[in-house]
């Protein structure tokens, strides 16, 4: 059985590609401590989920629209609707 927390580390640097084409900052240096936020927040809170988002790729206001609407899209086509999956599928 695949390891749940490495599917969704594939699929979170899969989002940092996406970031990378719509000509963020998404390298190592920002997604590791991307990653290692999602470790300690409530993936299920959306508000939470979009803070790490912006803290960590935001250097502009007008930046936060588009983060938010590229987020939006990836949740959609990998979670269905109100199934954020817990922190604690994150962790070993």
């Amino acid at each position: 059985m695949p390891d749940p927390g490495a599917i969704l580390t594939r699929n979170w640097l899969h989002f940092g590609r996406i970031l990378r084409g719509l000509g963020f900052d998404a390298g190592p240096a920002r997604m590791l401590p991307f990653l290692t936020a999602l470790t300690v927040i409530d993936l299920r809170r959306a508000d939470d989920l979009r803070t790490a988002l912006h803290v960590h790729f935001a250097r502009r206001r007008d930046e936060l629209a588009i983060l938010d609407r590229a987020l939006a899209a990836f949740l959609r086509g990998h979670v269905p609707e109100g199934e954020l999956p817990s922190s604690s599928s994150t962790t070993s």
